[in-house]
């Protein structure tokens, strides 16, 4: 028999390898980084929503929108050529954040007066500074700052999310009313418009 042979070149590709990385958990509108491929192939990421960069090895994931507890599966893709691939995928659970009001929205109080403050959004809160506040817990405290004070105060879910809200209690002066001269003697009639002057105390907290 007759034979005869060529050389032929076969360029083998190395395996593609995924890696989405280990089961997490982060809070609705915080940041948490996702997958640890260092291979130098290409990538992609499925779903793409929220995620910083859905076509790196590493991608951050910044959750957004979501009112419940939920478990999202990412799919992460790694490309090698010549039809070689690998899939690998990581379930993240996204936690619901609470979103804190308070009412009144702008607390405004007159000197040496106080006002209660009721909260919402969340299961526990926090406030902080302590000073001139009747409690540091609870969603009702009552507030009397000598002056115009930023409080904070942080809401939490029994999840572990939290959030911060900040707000100033404005406290205003007393009024002054205050009449020149003290006293006048004259002949009636007389208008009193034209002897009484009208005293405003800084910041203009009066009506008269």
């Amino acid at each position: 028999g007759c034979s005869s042979s060529k050389p032929v070149s076969v360029k083998v590709n190395k395996a593609a390898v995924a890696e989405a990385g280990n089961p997490d958990s982060v809070c609705n509108g915080s940041s948490i980084t996702i997958g640890t491929n260092t291979g130098s192939f290409n990538y992609s990421w499925q779903p793409a929503k929220n995620l910083s960069d859905p076509n790196s090895a590493v991608t951050t994931l910044i959750p957004s929108g979501y009112t419940k507890d939920t478990i999202v599966k990412y799919f992460l893709t790694a490309d090698a050529g010549a039809g070689c691939s690998a899939i690998d995928s990581v379930s993240i659970k996204i936690k619901k954040s609470p979103v804190v009001t308070i009412n009144p929205v702008k607390p405004e109080i007159c000197s040496g007066n106080s006002i209660t403050v009721t909260e919402q959004g969340a299961d526990n809160y926090q406030w902080s500074p302590y000073q001139y506040i009747n409690t540091n817990t609870g969603n009702k405290v009552i507030i009397t700052p000598p002056a115009s004070t930023n409080y904070q105060v942080t809401g939490s879910f029994i999840n572990g999310c939290t959030n911060t809200l900040s707000f100033i209690a404005t406290v205003r002066p007393d009024a002054i009313a205050a009449f020149t001269p003290d006293v006048y003697t004259s002949c009636a009639p007389y208008n009193l418009k034209d002897i009484i002057q009208v005293a405003s105390h800084p910041e203009a907290n009066t009506n008269y």
